[in-house]
């Protein structure tokens, strides 16, 4: 018989016999459990007596309504459980229906006194009513006690039914326990048996043929399948002797396998030192990281004692160290070879490598070349060099070396060539990547230059709106300025300075607003340059600040003085008087904003080597080198909603403008030195003269003015009625045709006209086009205040004679009405930028 099937059979029948003796015992707990029943049962009906039995005679002795309510009570319930109750054995059957019967007897004997008790005529005196009575209750208390009696028997029979049971089940459960234990073990015992003594003896088999006896034989000669696998061990035992090889033959097939597996392990390692190593090399995007990761895992994992690697240059014929392993770094010393260091191809035998071909020296003592004797010099043997191409280009080497005789293997040689490759690849994807962030810094800044180039000509066009303003607003300023110091004669010299300080800071601000093209357009390449004294300029630069660096701070109790060192004899620099004095003021300006607590400002002037040297000087909060390098571009500040960023970007656009040089010297807490250097250059040939200021005023005209804004028109007109001439003034271009066309009907033809450009409905262009449309001789002046802006470089402006700009100057004025009258209407326009 098969084991498994004994085995089945064995759990069969123990499971049968559990299930056995599980039965008997869930019987045994059910007739416990019915005999507890009926001992409660019992018990219940005990307890219902002997109540009924106090309440009968609690009523006798007292005759209460409440006892007998009670006892009625109580008699129903207890009817109610005799009612529900059976018994199986005939003893308590009969003792149960004893005490029913007593029971009903109780309750006819109960109501018959109760009508006694109730009786109207009942006479306590009466012999036979008294004997009735007492018969009545010696019935009731004899029914009582025997109802007592049963209901004891009853219960103590439950209670020895109860006791008997218990006993039968616990003598049972003591007689199951060794019964089913003696069965299980003794079931488990024939079944072990006849499976661990074959196996015990299969075992045995097993340590013998182990020792080396291949003739030893299980022989088991049973069926079952332990049977069947001792025979076919035997016959194992059989092949075996007859195809084992001896044990030399073996111990070679294991040492040959020990070898495979090492090469195996060797080769598995190599591949995973290859594996970290590209993986360290595509995260990082720098070249020499990529060669300082490379060099490190070849010093730890491979391991070598130097390792190298060269870039090749353009031509092909020399290397140059471009990093070193940090144990490689001990041998720089001994080799002289360091980062930078150079080596010819062809005198150290590395021309096969440069070409392309994987290059080992197992013993370097055998070569005669000057590189590889020096690394003989320092106790290195063995070198490989492997080439680092792409796409078939040769652009460096890696150098590898060992201090033992023919230390790199094939293996070795294989593994340096597949790693030259990814170095090669990872070295050409971070020259990509670094070509590529350079693209993209381009691409940001000329992006930033575009976008900062768009929000200067947005900010030139919103600028020329108040250029035109504020010209319009100055043009009173200065003719009335300039009138009052060419005709009032009785003026001090105080008002007189004042005057001439008011006309200079006019005329810089009418500079500064034609300036603000520059936004925009570009400024003209050639700039009318004059001599200027600084020594002159630094003081009406101070004079015009002193609001700024002395009276604002004074009210906040903050004291800036301004000291000068300035030499008599300072030379005059050529320029444009208008920006540099913008571009101290600026400085200065920054100098005091720079000093929130109060300091000194130091300007300083002279003379070194070919230039003209001009120092502002403040002992402020200073730069740190970040502000210091960035503070002369466009937009940047450090004043916040203070500050615009472009005090200092002007600054250097003037110096640039004068071929000059501005330099900063500046550190935290130690205040800053803005020197501004002007060259000296020879002065041009000629130079353009300025208006003579006493030019000859033309004979009496009739003159048309037309202009929208009133404070012009007023202005105008009384400075030109100063002259002499006959003004008339109309607010706009059609009241200024309707008057044109009023004077020439009556013969009256204006001499000339003078026309403002941006007006409401009929600009200057168009007055200009009408009035030479109908009268070609007429000059007509164009008067803006959008300066040179109102065509495009080298084109012209037809009908008009000439163009001035707001403000007007009165001796220019002047100077361009006798032109007028002098020149023909063909000659076209004439551009004139000076204020």
């Amino acid at each position: 018989m098969r084991i498994i099937t004994r085995l089945h059979i064995s759990t069969l029948f123990s499971i049968a016999t559990v299930f056995i003796a599980l039965a008997v015992t869930l019987l045994t707990f059910a007739q416990v459990n019915k005999a507890s029943e009926e001992g409660k049962i019992a018990g219940a009906i005990s307890r219902g007596i002997f109540e009924l039995n106090i309440l009968t005679n609690d009523y006798l002795l007292y005759h209460e309504k409440r006892s007998r309510v009670q006892w009625q009570l109580k008699h129903d319930s207890l009817s109610k459980l005799l009612s529900k109750l059976e018994f199986p054995k005939p003893e308590k059957l009969s003792i149960l229906s004893n005490i029913n019967e007593n029971h009903e007897a109780m309750k006819s004997f109960f109501s018959q006194l109760l009508s006694c008790y109730e009786r109207q005529n009942f006479d306590r005196g009466d012999t036979l009513h008294k004997q009735l009575e007492n018969r009545l209750i010696s019935q009731l208390l004899l029914k009582s006690q025997k109802m007592v009696s049963d209901a004891s028997r009853l219960e103590r029979k439950s209670h020895e039914e109860l006791i008997a049971v218990q006993t039968r089940t616990n003598l049972l459960i003591m007689a199951l326990i060794p019964i089913l234990s003696a069965i299980i073990v003794a079931n488990s015992f024939l079944a072990g048996r006849s499976i661990v003594k074959p196996i015990a003896k299969l075992h045995r088999g097993t340590e013998v043929i182990g020792k080396g006896n291949l003739d030893y034989k299980v022989g088991t000669e049973s069926e079952d399948e332990i049977g069947q696998l001792s025979r076919a061990f035997d016959r194992m035992t059989i092949n075996l002797k007859t195809v084992t090889a001896s044990r030399d033959e073996l111990d070679k097939e294991v040492a040959e396998r020990k070898r495979g597996e090492e090469q195996l392990r060797q080769q598995f390692i190599r591949m995973n030192l290859l594996n970290q190593i590209t993986r360290a090399t595509t995260e990082r995007k720098d070249i020499e990281g990529i060669f300082r990761v490379v060099l490190h895992q070849l010093e730890e994992q491979l391991p070598i004692d130097f390792g190298c690697v060269c870039f090749l240059d353009s031509v092909g014929d020399t290397l140059t160290v471009s990093s070193m392993g940090s144990k490689s770094r001990s041998f720089s010393d001994q080799l002289g070879i360091e980062q930078t260091t150079v080596i010819p191809v062809d005198e150290n035998g590395l021309r096969r490598c440069v070409q392309g071909q994987t290059v080992y020296e197992p013993d370097i003592t055998q070569v005669d070349t000057l590189f590889l004797k020096k690394l003989m010099q320092s106790g290195l043997r063995s070198v490989v060099g492997v080439p680092l191409a792409v796409e078939n280009n040769v652009f460096g080497v890696l150098l590898t070396a060992r201090r033992a005789k023919e230390a790199f293997s094939s293996v070795d040689c294989e593994f340096l060539r597949q790693l030259s490759e990814n170095i090669a690849l990872a070295v050409h994807n971070a020259r990509l990547y670094e070509d590529l962030q350079k693209a993209y810094d381009v691409l940001c800044k000329t992006q930033q230059a575009i976008m900062e180039q768009a929000r200067l000509r947005a900010m030139g066009q919103m600028a020329l709106g108040l250029a035109h303003d504020i010209n319009n607003a100055l043009a009173p300023i200065m003719l009335y300025t300039e009138s009052l110091l060419e005709g009032e004669q009785d003026l001090s010299e105080r008002a007189r300075r004042y005057l001439a300080t008011i006309q200079t800071a006019a005329e810089d601000i009418a500079n500064t607003v034609a300036r603000l093209r520059g936004f925009y357009r570009k400024r003209e390449e050639q700039i009318e340059l004059r001599p200027v004294n600084l020594q002159q300029l630094i003081d009406q630069v101070i004079e015009l600040t002193r609001p700024r660096w002395q009276n604002i701070p004074q009210k906040k109790g903050i004291v800036i003085d301004i000291k000068t060192d300035v030499p008599n004899e300072l030379p005059l620099v050529l320029g444009v008087e208008s920006d540099i004095r913008d571009a101290i003021t600026n400085l200065i300006f920054n100098a005091v904003d720079a000093m929130p607590k109060g300091g000194t400002l130091t300007m300083r002037a002279g003379v070194k080597n070919l230039g003209l040297i001009l120092d502002v000087i403040d002992t402020g909060i200073g730069m740190d080198e970040e502000t210091r390098l960035h503070c002369l571009e466009p937009f940047y500040t450090k004043k916040g909603e203070r500050g615009t960023g472009l005090g200092l970007a002007m600054v250097y656009g003037v110096m640039q403008r004068h071929e000059g040089e501005i330099e900063i010297e500046s550190e935290p807490g130690k205040g800053a030195t803005f020197r501004l250097i002007f060259p000296f250059r020879e002065a041009p040939k000629t130079i353009p003269a300025a208006p003579p200021e006493g030019i000859t005023k033309p004979s009496p005209l009739n003159i048309l003015f037309i202009d929208d804004d009133p404070l012009v028109r007023k202005s105008l007109k009384n400075t030109l009625e100063m002259d002499g001439h006959k003004v008339q003034a109309a607010d706009g271009g059609q009241a200024g045709l309707d008057a044109f066309h009023t004077a020439k009907e009556r013969g009256e033809i204006f001499d000339v006209v003078i026309t403002d450009l941006g007006m409401p409905y009929m600009d200057g262009q168009e007055v200009a086009r009408m009035v030479k449309r109908e009268s070609p001789g007429t000059p007509v002046i164009l008067l803006t205040g959008w300066g040179t802006l109102i065509t495009p470089q080298g084109e012209t402006t037809p009908h008009v004679d000439r163009v001035l700009n707001k403000p007007p100057r009165l001796s220019k004025l002047r100077q361009t009405i006798m032109e007028v009258l002098e020149s023909r209407p063909e000659e076209g326009i004439i551009e004139d930028e000076s204020p």
